[in-house]
């Protein structure tokens, strides 16, 4: 788990999906769950297939992820405290996932980290909002780019408690904290939990 003592400089990783309304979501009841998260910039991974989509417009869609964090930031947090929340966070596309193999994808994905960030701030990867292939991709990108190069990461998910299709179509701040869940986990704890498993015959 986070060191609740330290404000780490983070970079969250989500991944884009048709939904807008998900997307800020996942983010708003990240920030709000752990607030020891510094995060300094978010970026969106998206797929050539959404991106190259003619119903898809990528500038409304940035807009739209930005209006329904400001309505969730409005309700969530005190007012003295809502303004800072997203303050200093850039906000963009930052890579594109071709239609590949899952092998591709994932040694896609870790190329471009590695090209992007050194292994001095922690690495946010939200698998909630996107493809399941692309949730994938990150997942194993994530755990590789700990074990291998160091990288502080963390992988993160939301989901709602019981799924409903009026729960789907709510804003963040119209569900209490006992309607949703979360995981925030680093690899080395996931390392842990995987060895406590037993073999059975």
């Amino acid at each position: 788990m986070l060191n609740s003592n330290k404000k780490q400089a983070s970079i969250l990783y989500t991944t884009l999906g048709l939904a807008p309304k998900a997307v800020a979501n996942s983010i708003s009841w990240l920030v709000y769950k752990y607030p020891d998260l510094n995060v300094e910039e978010i970026r969106l991974l998206a797929s050539t297939e959404d991106l190259e989509a003619q119903s898809l417009d990528v500038k409304k869609f940035l807009d739209d992820v930005h209006k329904y964090l400001e309505e969730n930031t409005t309700h969530m947090w005190k007012k003295h405290t809502k303004d800072t929340v997203f303050a200093n966070t850039t906000f963009k596309i930052q890579l594109e996932i071709p239609k590949a193999p899952l092998p591709t994808i994932i040694e896609h994905v870790i190329r471009q980290l590695t090209q992007l960030h050194e292994p001095d701030k922690a690495l946010i990867l939200d698998i909630t909002p996107g493809r399941k292939v692309m949730s994938v991709a990150l997942t194993i990108a994530g755990l590789y780019l700990a074990k291998e190069f160091h990288y502080n990461v963390y992988i993160y998910y939301y989901w709602l408690r019981e799924y409903s299709r009026e729960a789907m179509h709510k804003m963040a701040y119209e569900l209490s904290i006992d309607e949703i869940d979360t995981q925030l986990i680093s690899p080395v704890e996931l390392d842990h939990a995987l060895k406590k498993i037993q073999r059975t015959t």
